[in-house]
């Protein structure tokens, strides 16, 4: 890497090596029966340029590949975008707890017991239910260095453990999962079982909604398609564009003063938590919406520059492609009510655990439409069943400001965010 910034450097290039090292090991289980086994390896080294105020781009997943890195990305220069900014030098990293040493000595005969037994629990239940389930363990390195003086590096691993039950009765096909993503090896696999088989059973009994306006529960699982449309319009690259409807509009209240978002990339066992992004600049936790006020955009290098305002460590970047802005784990404050007590307060009502189709359409109007793929009915308090057929519509940007109700104080942790159940009013459901 040392060797390859310093040809860059005589070539007349400010430079910067971004190096990625993955090992995979998954097993799968499904219908019962264990079906995959698979171990995947990755190494990729990107090597991004500024001559002559360009950028340019190029990446090779061979050793030692150093001249036609160094020669295609200068190739590429001639062509490439005006560079707006320059590369970081060395800054005091956050050094959140992401790498777990005991995930490396963790066995495929001890992950295909995990997955195999998880399943059989799930079988217990009812014979006639198919069990899928993964476990999957990643260990990953990062290295980047420029000729700023950037020079870093540092391990994570990953431990996903999923569990499904799905079941085929005449027309009815249903399908209920839950899973654990963490970078150390913590699940409480019998809470994992447990909580599909508590859904499983109220999901099985199919009840009728009437369509009409209810008070909605979303899971963490399915804030992701309400949250979409906001971190949207916080993308740098879009107010950069001037299609961001919150261009220049930092500082404004736009929600309920309840409401409140963050961007952290230093969560301890978080899969998105690391030490610094794609870019070399450190990870943070960036206040999106404090209060119901809009506080900052999603910035890596480029769009920082072009807006005057200083990165926010949200540089992202995959399959080779040049760093964009993107989320790290998305966090909201837990609220003060449990989600049982939340459940008990609603006499007729819906919690929506997944939705389907919603990502659809212009995130920028805020506009959220899609299908229920499962929702259970509240009433009196309780779940009584399984809602089927129904479409969802909410407004994020309206839902934030005036029909949201507050928060779980149970924190769930999904692939990118760490989130509390939301309640929402008057949302409108058809049938």
């Amino acid at each position: 890497m040392e060797r390859l910034i310093d040809k860059a450097a005589k070539r007349g290039c400010a430079a910067e090596v971004f190096s990625s090292y993955a090992v995979d090991n998954t097993v799968e289980v499904n219908n019962n029966q264990l079906k995959n086994l698979k171990s995947t390896e990755s190494r990729d080294t990107i090597l991004r340029v500024i001559r002559n105020g360009k950028i340019g781009l190029a990446s090779s997943s061979r050793p030692n590949d150093d001249d036609n890195l160094l020669k295609n990305a200068i190739d590429t220069s001639e062509f490439g975008t005006e560079a707006a900014f320059t590369f970081p030098g060395s800054a005091k990293l956050p050094q959140p707890e992401i790498y777990d040493p005991t995930l490396e000595s963790l066995s495929i005969e001890e992950m295909v017991h995990i997955a195999t037994s998880l399943a059989a629990e799930l079988q217990k239940e009812d014979p006639h239910i198919l069990a899928a389930t993964q476990v999957s363990r990643v260990h990953s390195e990062y290295h980047l260095a420029n000729t700023s003086g950037f020079d870093a590096g540092y391990k994570k691993t990953v431990f996903v453990v999923l569990a499904a039950a799905n079941i085929v009765e005449g027309s009815n096909m249903l399908t209920v999962y839950d899973y654990g993503m963490s970078t150390h090896r913590d699940f409480d696999f019998n809470h994992l079982i447990e909580h599909v088989l508590t859904d499983f059973r109220i999901a099985r009994h199919n009840v009728t909604l009437e369509a009409g306006e209810y008070p909605v529960i979303m899971s963490p699982e399915a804030m992701a398609n309400l949250l979409r449309p906001i971190i949207a319009c916080l993308d740098g690259r879009a107010v950069v564009k001037g299609i961001s409807p919150w261009k220049d509009r930092l500082g404004e209240k736009l929600f309920d003063e309840t409401f409140s978002l963050y961007d952290d990339g230093t969560v301890a066992r978080s899969i998105s938590s690391g030490y610094f992004d794609s870019e070399g600049v450190p990870m943070q936790r960036t206040p999106l919406v404090e209060n119901g006020v809009i506080r900052s955009y999603l910035l890596n290098l480029q769009t920082a520059a072009q807006l005057k305002m200083a990165p926010t460590g949200n540089g992202s970047r995959e399959s080779g492609n040049s760093p964009i802005p993107g989320t790290t784990t998305l966090t909201a404050p837990a609220g003060q009510t449990s989600i049982d007590n939340m459940i008990k307060g609603i006499k007729k009502g819906i919690l929506v655990d997944q939705l389907m189709g919603a990502w659809a359409g212009n995130p920028y109007t805020g506009a959220i439409n899609g299908n229920i793929a499962l929702g259970y009915k509240i009433e009196n308090g309780r779940r009584v069943g399984r809602v089927k057929d129904c479409m969802f519509s909410i407004n994020a940007f309206e839902g934030f400001k005036s029909q949201f109700l507050g928060c779980s104080k149970e924190l769930v942790k999904t692939a990118n965010a760490m989130l509390p159940y939301f309640l929402f009013d008057k949302v409108n459901i058809s049938v």
